[in-house]
């Protein structure tokens, strides 16, 4: 859980609407998002830190006298699940809580003391889990940077030449990708859920988005096995999301794993190329380089609103390009040193959002009690 600290919004009104009877609400008060999609995949809620209005999508929250209000944002947090069943949909599909599932809600509230002392307890937490998303997000944006130097400059100094996507190294190359593959690119299969968690494992759209094939990015579906016999995964492949919002469509990963381990979906592309031209992993990281996005996010057709889709022609043309083998190597060795840094840090980002969750459930459920002293 993130305890945003509310001192600014996108959106803004005017001092006159504020004094004409807005819904302004001090600071210390806790919002709760009761209506729209984001209600399909969590439960947000934010404290204001400064007076602030708000819409007809929020709950606003304001502790009395006897709760402290950041362990009260805290107890709410716990009893996420609990909400959360109480979410239906409108005839539009909008996600939305009514307003006496949140007055029925019970909530745990100890003496004051002990309260403060909960609140203390999980900020602690909490601050450390926000300095550790910072120190990834800074590892993503060096490792963004660095690689947008390398595809730029090389790492042997050598001059620039003027290309169709710019200045780059005297003897590398721009090639098409369809001249480089080792086979012609393929969509997967789709098919629906197992109800007996028995049939072929395929991976999810989300596996890309987030560059992380593991068996949370599953899922077990009905899929014939002599249809996908075809589709099983190999190390090295590269996926490409066919299919997305404007500003995912095109995102892609690389593949490191067993052979056997799932099949592919047919919102997503597999690139094979060869890796006596390219090497996978420096081919990956030109994918997702900010020409490459751009390129795709062109190219892609279909409302804004929905999905728009990228076909295999537009993925055949895209330029790629291609240092000499030896500097592909020490590309190859950059990117290992910088992803190893950066899944470090992602691991123990994991382990102190996990620590939370148990000090969370703990502390709420009174299994723990922490000494009032502790502030």
């Amino acid at each position: 859980m993130k305890r945003p600290k509310l001192r600014d919004t996108e959106d803004h009104i005017s001092e006159e609407a504020a004094e004409n009877g807005s819904r302004l609400v001090p600071a210390g008060t806790i919002f709760i998002v009761i209506r729209g999609m984001i209600l399909a995949r969590d439960l947000p809620v934010a404290m204001a830190e400064v007076p602030m209005a708000f819409n007809q999508d929020m709950k606003a929250v304001l502790p009395g006298d006897h709760v402290d209000g950041v362990y009260l944002l805290y107890a709410l947090a716990s009893r996420k699940r609990a909400l959360t069943r109480e979410i239906s949909s409108s005839a539009h599909g909008t996600r939305r809580m009514g307003t006496a599932s949140l007055e029925s809600l019970f909530v745990a509230v100890p003496p004051l003391p002990e309260q403060r002392a909960i609140a203390a307890v999980l900020s602690k937490i909490q601050a450390a889990v926000e300095v550790q998303d910072k120190i990834v997000a800074t590892l993503k944006e060096l490792k963004a940077a660095t690689m947008a130097k390398l595809f730029r400059e090389g790492l042997r100094g050598e001059p620039l030449k003027p290309t169709e996507i710019g200045e780059i190294p005297q003897s590398w190359e721009v090639v098409r990708l369809r001249s480089i593959l080792a086979e012609p690119l393929r969509n997967g299969h789709s098919a629906v859920a197992s109800m007996d968690r028995s049939g072929i494992r395929t991976l999810t759209l989300t596996a890309v988005t987030q560059r992380d094939f593991s068996l949370a990015n599953t899922k077990v579906t009905t899929a014939y096995p002599t249809r996908v016999q075809d589709l099983w995964l190999r190390d090295g492949d590269i996926f490409v999301e066919r299919a997305n919002t404007a500003e995912m469509v095109g995102l892609a990963a690389l593949y490191r794993g067993r052979s056997d381990f799932a099949i592919f979906p047919d919102l997503l592309i597999r690139v094979r190329v060869d890796p006596e031209v390219v090497a996978s992993d420096v081919l990956v990281e030109w994918l997702l380089s900010s020409w490459c996005r751009s390129y795709f996010q062109k190219h892609c057709r279909g409302a804004a609103t929905s999905m728009p889709k990228i076909d295999h022609r537009t993925v055949e043309e895209l330029p790629v390009l291609v240092p000499r083998r030896t500097e592909q190597q020490l590309f190859a060795q950059t990117i290992r040193k910088l992803d190893i840094q950066l899944s470090t840090a992602r691991q123990r980002a994991d382990f102190l959002k996990a620590l939370f969750s148990s000090v969370l459930h703990l502390l709420m459920t009174g299994e723990v009690r922490v000494n009032r002293s502790y502030q």
